[in-house]
């Protein structure tokens, strides 16, 4: 089984998204 899990956090004007 996979799991993906998706982060993504809010920084100043931009939203960054890390795939883990």
């Amino acid at each position: 089984m996979l799991l993906l899990l998706n982060v993504c956090r809010s920084e100043a004007t931009f939203t960054k998204c890390s795939y883990v």
